[in-house]
């Protein structure tokens, strides 16, 4: 996987990038993650410096690129983690920001006990319960990288959208939604290709990938929802960052229940807080986001799954990441020959957390959608300067040289 040539030279091409970075006040390293028994790449590892509100996500292919201000050169420690691995910390005055750092995490063992949990959901309740006192209630500020992409099967991706987010949050405050801008952004298009999947998509990407169970609680976990689905705990628990999981297993207790799901959540055994969620819809759900179609193109969903990762920072849990995936297939009504299976991707990495000490997003700089993106033709990381971001994949690079 490591030996790809024309990834390996767009590495290679990164030196210069991270001696600007540090430059800049920042230091950025690189690295990709792996399983030490294994050697597959880990995409969903946590990249963070634990007492500090920087972290990074890590590529399809392992790879991450971690930023985080000078001043934590000396003394902090970056730890990698990932749910069902026991994590890796790593002195940052031990990291050479002009190398590839290889860092291999090893599988942890569940744990097999005896719970005796018999109300699960009750469990499910406690655990959003807790979310005023093990989440953070004040106002916060997150930075963070969004990334979208739409994948024709057999063609390759089509579509890349990119942007820098700045995202306030209040917790405490039902009635006041995040408020959301784009710092930096820009979108790649492949003509001929892309306007392919212009039937179907999500406009408003970013405030679906960036949203936070603290401000904005799924419609599953609604009060009134909760006793429309089926939930069990695990006999196994998870190890993840030093911490036990249990793992709630939910289904909807039928299968025609209006924008169902089925999926898992992950709790901290000691403090009850929500550490993560993953579901995907239900055929009937399924129907009811994608839609019939256009007049001219019929859509057929095939899957929309969501998956929500926190991380602790300074004794309270916060998202780290996001990430969403649609397959579906889009045809040609008059010609069925012009058939389509599409794969769409969204992510949002939390890369800086701190408190908000001044809102900074007006009602006209909020994003409402993604058309405006700036057109573009490179990935080249010049462009987001010191903000961190997520490293091109394989796919993505290889549709920039179809650009060509």
């Amino acid at each position: 996987m490591f030996q790809r040539t024309a990834y390996g030279q767009f590495l290679i091409l990164y030196f210069m990038t991270l001696t600007a970075a540090c430059a800049q006040g920042f230091t950025a390293i690189r690295g990709v993650v792996s399983d030490a028994e294994t050697g597959e790449v880990l995409p969903e590892v946590i990249i963070s410096i634990q007492y500090s509100g920087f972290s990074a996500g890590a590529n399809e292919e392992g790879h991450f690129l971690f930023k985080y201000p000078n001043i934590l050169t000396d003394s902090a420690v970056v730890t990698a983690s990932a749910i069902g691995y026991m994590s890796k910390q790593i002195p940052t005055k031990d990291l050479d920001h002009s190398k590839l750092h290889m860092i291999q995490l090893e599988p942890a063992e569940p744990i097999q006990v005896m719970l005796g949990v018999s109300n699960a959901r009750g469990l499910v309740q406690s655990a959003l319960d807790s979310m005023k006192r093990s989440h953070f209630e004040k106002p916060m500020l997150q930075n963070g990288f969004y990334l979208e992409t739409a994948e024709i099967i057999n063609t390759g991706v089509v579509k890349i959208k990119e942007a820098v987010l700045r995202v306030e949050r209040f917790p405490g405050e039902e009635l006041l939604p995040d408020r959301m801008k784009a710092l930096k952004n820009r979108q790649l298009n492949l003509k001929g290709h892309s306007e392919k999947v212009e039937a179907w998509q999500f406009i408003n990407g970013p405030a679906i990938a960036a949203r936070a169970i603290e401000t904005e609680r799924p419609d599953f976990l609604q009060p009134d929802a909760l006793k429309k689905y089926d939930f069990v705990v695990d006999s196994l628990l998870i190890p993840f960052d030093s911490l036990k999981l249990y793992v709630v297993q939910f289904q909807p207790r039928s299968a025609n229940l209006r924008g169902g799901r089925t999926g898992r959540i992950y709790i901290d055994t000691d403090s009850k807080s929500i550490i993560g969620v993953e579901y995907e819809l239900t055929p009937k759900a399924l129907k009811e986001v994608i839609g019939p179609g256009l007049s001219n193109v019929k859509l057929t969903g095939k899957s929309l799954k969501y998956s929500s990762q926190y991380r602790k920072s300074e004794g309270k849990w916060l998202l780290h990441e996001n990430r969403a995936s649609v397959d579906l297939t889009y045809e040609e009504k008059l010609d069925r020959k012009f058939k389509s299976d599409a794969h769409w991707e969204y992510r949002f990495v939390a890369t800086e957390s701190r408190d908000l000490r001044r809102g900074g997003v007006t009602e006209t700089e909020q994003l409402i959608h993604t058309r405006d993106f700036k057109k573009a033709t490179s990935l080249g990381a010049e462009y987001w300067d010191s903000y961190g971001y997520l490293l091109p994949s394989e796919r993505m690079l290889e549709m920039q040289r179809r650009l060509r």
